[in-house]
């Protein structure tokens, strides 16, 4: 009686799974992508250099007279106007030698007037007859003699006058101290420099151009600047001077002026200047393409992290197949972090920007849209 139970229910168990209708299978989920429909660019080339800012106005200050330093009126790193003192010397030696010569300078006057004089007594006296013209010539010379020593003693005071003035050193135009190299009461020589005074109100870009682009650098060429300290700064500027004196390590230096102001940026930040050249090795087209457009998975070790001038795997989407398909592209250059695709990219192809390391090749996607 129980086997005949236990075969009934086994018996009935097999009946109600047959029953059971097969569970559904959820279709595949095609991902959706986001794009970028690519264009030909110039077939030109950036080559960007690194180099460092300065001011416009840059001037190395020194007195032109030597002395000893009275005092020091501002500190390094102090923002200054034009015509503002700066430092001063001692005026005891110089007011001496002033006092000098314009004693002398009056002394050369009243002899002057003494010679005048008697030039025209016996002037007078030659017409009357009662001296001679050698006495008259005599009374000339000595008057033109005053004369030049009037002339002597007054361009002596000028120059003393002068170097007095020379004793205060004042700002030749607004800016700020980059450097102080003086201390009260020391001697200091004429033209030795005691500061460093930059201008704030323009900056250039100062880079060193290798021999073999030197000549493709004309004066006026525009040119984008970067700063590696404020990285969403970017700034137009123009090529300002160009140098034809080779400086170090083969390279000629090159200066640019940026066209706008920046508070922000200051001399000696590192500047970094994109250059467009023109291509004369070949007019094929460039095609821009963001770095995250790339496969790093399949990318060897040899090629990540330099995907400059390199074959690199990236994915296009296939319009008629709507898949993702797997290609190499040639590379060259890096554009404001872009890759420059030299080959194996059409104008009016969508690359693939997004998502690329859960891709497969002959994946079937959608694209996105916003």
């Amino acid at each position: 009686m129980r086997l005949t139970f236990v075969s009934l229910l086994f018996v009935t168990t097999i009946a109600l799974t047959g029953c059971k209708e097969p569970e559904a299978t959820a279709p595949p989920v095609t991902p959706s992508v986001k794009f970028e429909e690519v264009g030909a660019t110039s077939g030109s080339r950036i080559r960007q250099i690194s180099g460092v800012l300065e001011s416009s106005n840059r001037s190395e200050l020194s007195f032109q007279v030597s002395g000893q330093v009275k005092e020091v009126l501002v500190n390094l790193g102090d923002r200054v106007t034009q015509g503002q003192i700066l430092a001063s010397l001692s005026t005891k030696d110089y007011q001496l030698t002033l006092s000098s010569r314009q004693a002398k300078l009056r002394n050369a006057r009243a002899n002057l007037s003494e010679k005048q004089e008697d030039y025209n007594r016996k002037n007078s006296l030659l017409k009357k007859g009662f001296t001679s013209a050698t006495v008259v010539d005599q009374a000339r010379t000595a008057l033109a003699a005053a004369r030049t020593d009037v002339d002597v003693a007054r361009s002596d005071l000028r120059n003393a006058e002068l170097d007095m003035s020379r004793t205060t050193l004042k700002s030749p135009f607004d800016g700020k101290i980059s450097s102080r190299e003086v201390e009260p009461f020391t001697e200091i020589k004429a033209g030795q420099t005691l500061f460093e005074l930059q201008g704030e109100n323009s900056l250039k870009a100062r880079v060193l151009v290798p021999e073999t682009l030197i000549r493709e650098v004309s004066y006026g060429q525009a040119v984008d600047v970067e700063f590696p300290t404020l990285p969403d700064t970017l700034q137009k500027g123009v090529v300002s001077e160009v140098g034809f004196q080779v400086s170090t390590g083969n390279a000629y230096p090159v200066r640019i002026d940026l066209l706008e102001n920046n508070d922000q940026l200051l001399p000696g930040m590192t500047a970094k200047v994109s250059f467009l050249f023109g291509d004369t090795q070949s007019e094929q087209p460039v095609y821009l393409i963001p770095l995250s457009a790339i496969d790093i998975r399949n990318a060897s070790s040899e090629k990540k992290g330099a995907a400059k001038h390199a074959p690199i795997p990236i994915f296009v989407f296939n319009p008629e197949t709507s898949t993702a398909e797997r290609r190499m592209v040639k590379t060259r250059d890096i554009r404001h972090n872009k890759l420059e695709v030299v080959e194996g990219l059409k104008a009016g192809e969508k690359v693939i920007i997004a998502g690329v390391a859960f891709l497969q090749d002959g994946q079937k996607v959608q694209l996105w849209q916003p």
